[in-house]
C-alpha cells in the first residue's frame, strides 16, 4: 500500500480518504448484517463483533472510522422500531406500543452487548450517547416531546395493568425506567406521569386516613391507616416529596375539622394527638403544618389576647403563662402569635387612639379651630375652653383641668406593659397609629 501511495504520488490525507471511500460502504453491509443477527437472535454478540473486527482489519479501515460508523448503525438500528412504534401511538394501539417497546428495548440490551465488547468509552453511557431528545440524530431524535410522554405513559398504565393486583414488581419497575431512558423522558417528566395515573390511588388511603382519624383517633386506628398508605406508595413507586405535597393538603383539611369540632375551637388533647399521627403518616415537616394552624387557631388566639387585655389593655403576669399554654395546645408558631398580638394590640389601641385624639381637640381647640379641622360645622361653641371635654373625661375616669391632657397620653402607657418580647414592637406600630 505504501508503495501504491508513492507511484501514485498520493499524501497521507488522499490515502486515507480514498480507503475510506472505498471501504465504508463494505463495512457497513458486514456490520449491519451482523448486528440484524444478532437482534434476530440468530447469533451472539461475540459472534458479531469478532465479525465486524475481521472485516474492519480486512479494509484497512481506521478504528476512529469504524466507530463513527457503528454509533450511526445503533441509531439507525433503534430508530426504526421507534418509528414504527409511534405509528401505532397515533391510532391509540396500545397494546402494539406496550410490545413494540419491549422490542425495541430487547434490540438497545442486544447493541450494548456488542458495545461492551468494543471497549470504547464512548458507549458506556447508552442512553446519553445514543437516546438524547435533543440531538435530531440521535435514535429518538425524530420524536416530537409529546411523542415520546405519550409512549411512555402508555407503557407505563399498560404495565400496570398486565401486572398481578396492580403491584409493580422490581423487575417492572426496572423496565419501566429502561423505557423511561430509550424514549429520553426527563426524571421530572416521568414523576408527572406516574403521580397523574397513579396519584390518585394515594390521595385516597390519605383522605380515608384523614377523615377516619379526625373522626375517631386510636393509636391502633393510625398504625393501620400509616400501613394502607405505605402500602399504596410501595406499590406504585412514587416519591417521598408526592406523599408531603399530598399530605400538606389533607393535613390542613384535617385541622379545619378539628376547629370545627373542637370545644371553643381549641383542640383537646387526644385531638393533637390526631393532628401529630397526620403529620407523622404524611412525612410533613412541623413548618409546614404552620399555615393550617395559623389560618384556623390564629384567630382563637387573638380573640384570647383581646379578652386577657380587659378593658385597661393590660395582661396580667398570671394570664401571660395562659397564653403560653394556649399557643402550644393551638400548635402555633412563637413568630404567628407575635404578629397575632400585635394586630390585638392594634385592634385594642386604635378606637382608643381615635377617641383621645378627638377629646384633646376638644379640650386644646376653639369651634372655628375645629371645623377648620374637621372640615364641617362643629355648631355653636358653648364651652370654647374645652369644658365640654373635661366633663366627659371627668365622668369616666375622675380627672379634671390641666390633668386631663396628661391623662389622655398616659392611657397609652400600659402597652409598655404587653411584654418584653413585644415592647419595641409595639412602641412602632403605636407611632403609626397616632
Amino acid at each position: 500500500m505504501d508503495q501504491l501511495k508513492e507511484i501514485l504520488g498520493l499524501s497521507d490525507t488522499d490515502l486515507d480518504y480514498e480507503l475510506s471511500a472505498e471501504a465504508t460502504p463494505l463495512y457497513q453491509a458486514t456490520a449491519l448484517a451482523a448486528m440484524k443477527d444478532v437482534l434476530a437472535s440468530t447469533a451472539s454478540a461475540e459472534a458479531a463483533w469478532e465479525k465486524m473486527e475481521s472485516r474492519r482489519k480486512e479494509l484497512l479501515l481506521p478504528e476512529s472510522k469504524s466507530r463513527d460508523l457503528i454509533s450511526s448503525m445503533v441509531m439507525q438500528s433503534l430508530g426504526g422500531p421507534l418509528e414504527e412504534t409511534n405509528k401505532f401511538a397515533k391510532v391509540n394501539n396500545e397494546a402494539a406500543v406496550y410490545d413494540n417497546l419491549l422490542e425495541a428495548l430487547e434490540a438497545k440490551k442486544a447493541l450494548i452487548a456488542i458495545l461492551t465488547l468494543s471497549g470504547w468509552d464512548e458507549f458506556e453511557n447508552f442512553n446519553k450517547t445514543f437516546c438524547d431528545p435533543w440531538n435530531r440524530q440521535s435514535a429518538n431524535g425524530f420524536l416530537r416531546s409529546d411523542e415520546r410522554i405519550k409512549l411512555f405513559k402508555i407503557f407505563l398504565t399498560r404495565t400496570v395493568r398486565k401486572s398481578k393486583d396492580g403491584n409493580l414488581t422490581d423487575e417492572m419497575y426496572d423496565t419501566i425506567m429502561e423505557i423511561k431512558g430509550l424514549l429520553g423522558v426527563s426524571d421530572d417528566q416521568a414523576e408527572v406521569e406516574s403521580r397523574a395515573a397513579f396519584g390518585p390511588e394515594v390521595q385516597k388511603a390519605c383522605l380515608r386516613a384523614t377523615n377516619e382519624i379526625v373522626a375517631d383517633y386510636t393509636a391502633e386506628l393510625a398504625k393501620n391507616m400509616q400501613k394502607d398508605i405505605d402500602d399504596a406508595m410501595k406499590k406504585y413507586r412514587l416519591s417521598e416529596n408526592f406523599l408531603r405535597e399530598q399530605g400538606a393538603i389533607y393535613y390542613a383539611k384535617a385541622v379545619a375539622q378539628i376547629s370545627e369540632k373542637a370545644p371553643a375551637g381549641i383542640p383537646t388533647k387526644e385531638m393533637n394527638e390526631a393532628l401529630g399521627a397526620l403529620q407523622s403518616m404524611f412525612r410533613i415537616e412541623s413548618a409546614d403544618t404552620a399555615a393550617a394552624h395559623l389560618e384556623y387557631f390564629g384567630s382563637i388566639y387573638k380573640k384570647s389576647i383581646l379578652e386577657a387585655m380587659g378593658s385597661t389593655g393590660v395582661i396580667r403576669p398570671e394570664l401571660k403563662s395562659s397564653l403560653a399554654d394556649l399557643r402550644n395546645r393551638l400548635g402555633l408558631r412563637e413568630e404567628d402569635t407575635k404578629e397575632l398580638f400585635l394586630k390585638a394590640i392594634e385592634e385594642k389601641f386604635v378606637p382608643m387612639v381615635k377617641w383621645i385624639n378627638n377629646e384633646m381637640e376638644r379640650t386644646m381647640l376653639n369651634q372655628k379651630q375645629l371645623s377648620e379641622r374637621r372640615g364641617r360645622d362643629m355648631g355653636e361653641d358653648m364651652f370654647q375652653s374645652g369644658k365640654v371635654a373635661d366633663v366627659r373625661i371627668t365622668r369616666y375616669f375622675g380627672v379634671r383641668g390641666k390633668a386631663v391632657v396628661v391623662f389622655l397620653i398616659l392611657l397609652l402607657l400600659p402597652a409598655g406593659c404587653f411584654g418584653p418580647w413585644c415592647r419595641g414592637q409595639y412602641h412602632g406600630r403605636h407611632h403609626q397609629l397616632s
